[in-house]
């Protein structure tokens, strides 16, 4: 009897202190966070000294450093921002590792990084994702970047497959807008021009689609039909109509088209 006595209290002093833990947590979010950091500009001086005031109480918090490696990224100070989300995947690797690979691949262009730390998810959650798109995709972008371009394809082509899986016959844009890439790389023009195609039925005006089109067609000779595109494909970027993601307003994804890209490009003649 002794004994279970004694586990039961064990147990009950364990929870109680983690119950402290997080309420002792809680407060500090609370008062560093909400009525501190979140109160200024990312970017400013303030945000960052009310975070490091929080650390110095709970330096064990991965959000706590998640948020103050955070604005760096937003202002490309990669190398400024990426000890803090380390500390972060070293207290929370099951939140905080997929977000610093996302940072490596969109951000910091380290397409090594990013591809360990991907193979490390996709091994242990193969049906996961970060910031909408899952592991597959990003190893995807990374292959590109690395000119792996028949590794790229297949990544791109089982994105398509699981897409299909869950939502039928809609597929993500991006998804069909990078296997074209991949195409377009390899050499594979038609394969690519209709991998285009389908992307610009998903996702009406999209210039990337269209540019890349374009490139194809004049690489099988079209000539009209490629100044054709391109011309549309200005119009459209013009009227905003390119990669759409929340983050593409911080950093350019791979293969996205530029405005002077469209330097002695014509406009298309107006209705």
């Amino acid at each position: 009897m002794r004994t279970r006595f004694v586990l039961v209290l064990l147990v009950v002093l364990h929870n109680n202190s983690a119950a402290q833990t997080s309420a002792f947590r809680d407060s500090i979010r609370e008062r560093y966070l909400k009525n501190g950091a979140w109160m200024h500009p990312i970017s400013s001086k303030e945000y960052g000294r009310c975070i490091d005031s929080a650390l110095a109480l709970s330096p064990h918090d991965a959000y706590l450093w998640q948020q103050r490696g955070m604005p760096y990224f937003k202002q490309m100070k990669y190398q400024e921002g990426m000890p803090y989300i380390d500390s972060a995947v070293k207290y929370d690797s099951a939140d905080d590792l997929p977000y610093r690979a996302f940072l490596k691949c969109i951000f910091q262009k380290d397409y090594f990084g990013a591809t360990e730390d991907f193979t490390i998810l996709q091994h242990d959650h193969p049906n996961a994702g970060v910031m909408d798109h899952e592991f597959n995709f990003y190893l995807g972008l990374c292959s590109l970047q690395l000119s792996h371009y028949e590794r790229a394809d297949e990544l791109f082509s089982t994105c398509l497959v699981n897409d299909r899986a869950v939502g039928g016959n809609w597929v993500h844009p991006l998804h069909l807008f990078y296997l074209g890439i991949a195409r377009y790389e390899e050499g594979q023009y038609s394969q690519a021009i209709i991998s285009f195609d389908s992307a610009l039925m998903v996702y009406p005006h999209f210039s990337d689609a269209e540019y890349y089109k374009g490139a194809c067609l004049e690489a099988i000779g079209q000539h009209d039909a490629s100044l054709s595109m391109r011309s549309e494909s200005k119009d459209d970027f013009m009227d905003g109509y390119t990669i759409n993601e929340d983050n593409a307003v911080y950093e350019r994804y791979p293969y996205q088209v530029e405005k002077k890209w469209f330097d002695g490009v014509p406009s298309l003649p107006k209705n």
